[in-house]
């Protein structure tokens, strides 16, 4: 005969089961949590990456915009090519920005007439142009019509430009727009 004493010296094997399977399920729910914590934390810092890389690639390319003194023909709603005057007039360089649809690239190139020919000098990867505008738009001095890009060269006064990064989670990408007056271009007549 089994005293009182005997059966309450410990727990029985079913009893260490349940509570060890009810340790499993609590852990395997903590480290879930911690997992999409830290999954979640990688998807902001790829937005905010992805954010930077286009503002710095978005004031690169204003900047250029901005200095040029001329449009190039072979400017078109994925390319704009751009010439600087050196501050002392005596030289010139080439700058094209262009955007690679499949590639999802924005690349800049510039030539400064050294004879070394076009060095990549920026290269923005994940970026996309906004499907409802081209990366590059061209305005008359009105700033509201629009040009078609073979007029750019002769009648532009403003370039809007339209970036997306395309690595944004979730389904929203970040957009970035801005339109650009050229300040150092002055659109001739018949425009």
């Amino acid at each position: 005969m089994l005293s009182t004493r005997d059966r309450d010296d410990g727990f029985t094997l079913v009893e260490m089961s349940i509570a060890m399977l009810l340790a499993g399920i609590i852990a395997v729910s903590l480290f879930a949590t911690l997992g999409s914590g830290t999954n979640a934390e990688r998807d902001l810092q790829q937005v905010a990456d992805t954010q930077e890389r286009v503002r710095v690639a978005l004031v690169e390319l204003t900047s250029d915009i901005r200095e040029t003194t001329a449009i190039g023909p072979a400017s078109d709603a994925s390319s704009i090519a751009v010439t600087h005057l050196s501050l002392n007039g005596a030289s010139t360089s080439a700058v094209v920005w262009t955007y690679d649809a499949a590639a999802q690239q924005l690349t800049r190139t510039t030539d400064i007439g050294d004879g070394n020919g076009p060095q990549t000098t920026f290269r923005l990867t994940g970026a996309a142009p906004d499907p409802a505008y081209p990366v590059f738009t061209y305005f008359k001095s009105d700033g509201v019509t629009t040009l078609a890009p073979a007029d750019a060269p002769a009648c532009a006064a403003s370039v809007a430009v339209h970036l997306r990064g395309v690595s944004d989670p979730g389904g929203h990408p970040s957009s970035v727009d801005t339109k650009v007056d050229l300040r150092n271009v002055h659109p001739g007549g018949g425009c």
